[in-house]
């Protein structure tokens, strides 16, 4: 089996994360672990919201400068109607266009991704699948490699404290390892779940939500990426392979939110656990 190229979608520029980078297997609570003090309960939100849809293909030898409004247009990949929200950027290795509607395009010389933000509109008007979709039927001839779907969601806290008790006492086992250091720890998980259908990589981490006119919030951040490899696939049939992927992006939200609703935030995730010796106050 080929190995599956990691694409990530870091290309919304929405979230200000704060952390370090600590990549550890997920474990339970050691209930065996003396409880350096009381029992706090951390109140949990219910549900995750989903803010950015990204699909990413990847592609040998990509051209960017292909991308542009008038060939997208003329080929129907987008809408006429769309209207760019500011200057297309156009270099030899980037173009990105962005348009009112939340959905950018952004093509380097490996990649092509179709980006949308739903923080104005429901998720099930997403534009982006027919947007890929169309797409990879006109340019049909291209090497491509794989495709990741990715999605971005968050859920919110009432205070920085409790996201990050979150992490480190609802998702680590407890230890000396947290308390060193002159202020509380902060985490951000990787974790990788085999699937059916391919990999579902998940990234977990404290972050700060800011959006216009308002104060800055704390959130956890969810960030998924389900990768699918067409590497061994005839390079004929890889189109055809990508956007029968492209289809199941509704399936891969439907997972994503089960993961994270009922997996992380459901009843396990509601029970009052430690606070760690030498963490917070």
């Amino acid at each position: 089996m080929a190995r599956i190229p990691q694409i990530f979608a870091g290309y919304s520029q929405l979230i200000a994360l704060q952390q370090i980078s600590l990549t550890i297997a997920l474990k339970l609570l050691n209930e065996s672990q003396p409880l350096a003090h009381p029992l706090r309960t951390i109140v949990m939100p219910e549900s995750v919201d989903i803010q950015e849809l990204a699909l990413v293909v990847s592609a040998k030898n990509n051209n960017p400068t292909v991308l542009n409004p008038d060939m997208l247009r003329y080929s129907g990949i987008i809408p006429t109607e769309w209207e760019l929200a500011r200057q297309p950027v156009y270099t030899n290795e980037v173009v990105q266009l962005v348009f009112k509607n939340g959905v950018s395009l952004l093509s380097q010389t490996d990649r092509i991704a179709f980006i949308e933000t739903f923080s104005e509109k429901p998720l099930d008007q997403a534009a982006t699948p027919m947007s890929a979709t169309k797409y990879l039927e006109t340019l049909a001839h291209a090497d491509y490699q794989a495709l990741g779907i990715n999605l971005r969601g968050y859920v919110p806290f009432k205070d920085a404290e409790s996201a990050a008790d979150y992490l480190s006492t609802q998702l680590l086992a407890a230890g000396p390892w947290q308390s060193f250091g002159d202020a509380q720890m902060q985490a951000a998980l990787n974790l990788v779940y085999t699937i059916e259908s391919g990999r579902l990589q998940l990234s977990v981490s404290e972050a700060t939500l800011q959006l216009p006119e308002k104060e800055p919030s704390p959130i956890v951040l969810f960030s998924a990426n389900f990768a699918y490899s067409v590497a061994e696939t005839p390079e004929a049939e890889r189109p055809a392979q990508l956007i029968s992927q492209i289809n199941t992006w509704e399936s891969a939200v439907a997972m994503y939110r089960d993961l994270i609703d009922n997996h992380f935030l459901g009843d396990a995730g509601k029970t009052a656990t430690p606070q760690l010796a030498g963490v917070g106050a």
